[in-house]
């Protein structure tokens, strides 16, 4: 039989996406379907994504022998519900525009009326007033209302131009959305392959392939402080969303960290050559700048699936999450926020203080991840019980390793930094400035807490410069002297003040002038 034949009177299989791996750049997809198979029959899947990698297409079929895979191209016998909600939202605000179109036309015809009555209404006036016919107030109030008319309509002509052109913003993104959802829809692959059976039977059969680039998982966290426990509650996230042209209905997702585009190719060694750099005038213009990649970030994300935990499972020298029962993934949704795992992790709560930059307190909260999980760095937010504190990126964390995070800023636990000394004197051709700096720190909380105050003295770096008579009134836990940093770790009671004066002088020639933020000379 040829081939030609084979593919007009292939048997099309009923296949449903039973299981879906996502990485971080592709996702193996796997389909199921049960045939009946009775000698040789030439069998097609219709309907698959046009941007699936043909390379990877994988077919299974026990107690079958399978001939040739072929892959051609092929069509959407039926358009998503998609493609149709797009045009609906499109033609209701193309319906809006038209009408408010008409009430522009009407607005104009109103403003020209109201215009040819201001044009004549003097000449009018002072011919009825001349006579006595109306009186002058009545003239004046007929003036005032065709003024205020006026306004209004001019007004509200204004405010439908800017309605337009965000309904205009809106069509033309919806726009752009169809077109691409039907490009996806309507690019279509159909995988054909003849099969023969020693027997008639109904026979399962399986097809593999990889989708690049369409579908995707990050992680989000939620962490939650709870200080009188010595905890956090640490709720860890997916949020997977896919863009195939393809509905996961019903299906198992795992979830993998390997990122296949990366390959397992080691690199090779190449001799390091040393030579000459040749001399441009316009060599400092042209060096390459570096561009700094920034998160996008403002996601609609749909409420949690389940909140199971996925277990970990490790994958040669990647990591799976399982996720919990089946779910269904529709193709262009807004992203699926779904349950990783929930833990509680043991945690230090300290105030963090740093006054020469701001007079603020933060809670950190330092946590030793006591769990079996791999957690993968992403965005998160933090909390103080119910109260949302703040948006923060947490690290990769493995087991046993440690980390600090920031739980925003404590209004009870008051600092104040003051300048109390900063006088100038002169000596020859120098000057020398002498600086004190109080640090008060009150802790208005009803239990004792634990602080980190850390100050800073100026640090020279020209010979001509000079730093010394450093002093402080508590003796630091923790130094930098390179850097100028000193650190003071104290335990506060319920309304102790913690007071912290720092001093030192600047020696310098009294030409010079010096970058870095002098405190100002006080009398």
């Amino acid at each position: 039989m040829s081939i030609l034949l084979l593919f007009l009177i292939s048997l099309e299989v009923s296949s449903q996406v039973d299981s879906v791996t996502v990485y971080q750049d592709r996702a193996l997809i796997v389909r199921e379907g049960t045939v009946r198979i009775s000698g040789e029959e030439f069998l097609s899947f219709p309907g698959l994504p046009g941007i699936l990698d043909d390379q990877s297409v994988r077919v299974k079929a026990p107690g079958l022998k399978i001939g040739e895979v072929q892959i051609k191209k092929g069509y959407a016998r039926e358009l998503p519900p998609r493609v149709k909600e797009l045009e609906e939202k499109i033609k209701r605000l193309e319906k809006e525009d038209e009408t408010l179109g008409k009430e522009i036309e009407v607005i104009k015809d109103k403003e020209k009326f109201l215009l040819s009555i201001s044009v004549g209404a003097p000449e009018v006036i002072s011919k009825e007033l001349l006579t006595g016919k109306v009186e002058p107030g009545a003239w004046r109030a007929g003036l005032n209302f065709m003024s205020e008319e006026l306004t209004k309509a001019r007004l509200r002509l204004a405010e439908i131009e800017r309605i337009r052109k965000d309904l205009n913003e809106r069509i033309d993104a919806l726009k752009r959305e169809l077109q691409d959802t039907k490009a996806i829809v309507e690019n279509r692959k159909e995988i054909c392959f003849a099969v023969y059976s020693s027997s008639p039977d109904d026979y399962e059969l399986q097809l593999s392939y990889f989708i690049p680039q369409a579908a995707r998982w990050t992680t989000y966290y939620e962490l939650r402080a709870m200080g009188e426990e010595d905890k956090i509650d640490l709720s860890y996230f997916a949020r997977l969303s896919q863009n195939s042209g393809e509905d996961w209905v019903n299906s198992k997702i795992v979830l993998s960290t390997a990122v296949p585009a990366l390959g397992g190719m080691a690199p090779e060694p190449q001799p390091w050559y040393l030579r000459p750099r040749p001399q441009y005038k316009a060599e400092k213009a042209m060096a390459p700048r570096v561009a700094m990649m920034v998160p996008t970030t403002p996601r609609v994300v749909l409420a949690e699936e389940s909140a199971q935990t996925a277990p970990l499972v490790e994958a040669g020298i990647s990591l799976q999450y399982p996720l919990p029962g089946r779910m269904t993934v529709k193709s262009g949704e807004p992203e699926k926020k779904v349950s990783i795992c929930q833990t509680a992790l043991p945690a230090r709560f300290e105030y963090y203080i740093l006054p020469r930059v701001v007079s603020r307190t933060y809670l950190q909260g330092k946590i030793q991840n006591a769990s079996d999980y791999i957690f993968i760095g992403g965005e998160g937010g933090t909390y103080v019980g119910g109260d949302f504190t703040g948006k923060i990126f947490f690290p990769n964390l493995a087991p046993q390793e440690s980390t600090a995070v920031s739980f925003g800023v404590d209004e009870r636990v008051k600092v104040k930094r003051e300048l109390l000394k900063s006088f100038v004197v002169k000596s020859g051709s120098r000057l020398k400035r002498e600086v004190v700096y109080r640090n008060t720190v009150e802790n208005f909380q009803p239990q004792n807490i634990d602080v980190t105050l850390i100050d800073q003295i100026p640090v020279s770096q020209h010979s001509d410069i000079k730093v010394k008579d450093v002093s402080f009134s508590v003796k630091p836990a923790e130094e930098d002297k390179e850097k100028g940093i000193y650190y003071w770790k104290e335990k506060l009671n319920p309304k102790q003040k913690f007071l912290l004066d720092v001093s030192f002088t600047i020696e310098y020639p009294e030409e010079m002038e010096i970058e870095g933020a002098l405190p100002p000379a006080k009398k």
